[in-house]
């Protein structure tokens, strides 16, 4: 027996979570007649191709458990970023943008872009980034001052939920 399942957003928006598949036993006397195999694949806004699970189409997962728990094959971080607006004064800084890669979906990307600014009211604040599981996250953080142009710090590895932004020197600055 072949059957599909599809949960959309709009069953989550409606608390409808659960869907349930009946098989026969086709006359099987041993409990092989619950054995199955399946197939995930994860539907994300903005990306184009699916996330499957397992990743190659042609392999099932099997079981048989009454009950098969889904949950989305990314992890979840959430960082914390502070900035020292004194700091950012002394160096004439507006606002610093700050990109974050990833792998999604098997592809690597800019999976999200933050601008703290000078005059921001407050001095932290909490993002909120998916990945591939295993992959790691990259951060690059470019300032930009006033008087003095624009600063590009090389490229780091995310070590943490916490990072502190720290302004670099002037003499770092390209008009």
């Amino acid at each position: 027996m072949t059957k599909q399942l599809m949960i959309y957003s709009k069953d989550l928006k409606k608390d409808l979570t659960l869907k349930e598949i009946v098989y026969p036993r086709l006359g099987i006397k041993t409990a092989d007649w619950q054995n199955y195999e399946y197939q995930l694949a994860w539907s994300f806004r903005g990306m184009a191709n699916a996330v499957r699970v397992p990743a190659n189409e042609n392999q099932w997962i099997k079981s048989n458990q009454g009950a098969i728990t889904l949950s989305p094959p990314l992890v979840k971080e959430v960082i914390e970023l502070d900035a020292d607006r004194e700091e950012f004064g002394k160096n004439s800084v507006a606002s610093v943008s700050i990109n974050f890669a990833s792998v999604l979906a098997g592809e690597r990307k800019i999976v999200r872009s933050v601008v703290l600014r000078a005059d921001d009211k407050n001095a932290t604040s909490k993002i909120i980034i998916y990945h591939d599981k295993g992959a790691p996250v990259v951060y690059q953080a470019t300032w930009y001052s006033k008087e003095n142009g624009t600063a590009a710090q090389d490229l780091k590895q995310l070590n943490g939920s916490y990072i502190f932004m720290l302004p670099p020197t002037s003499d770092k600055f390209t008009k």
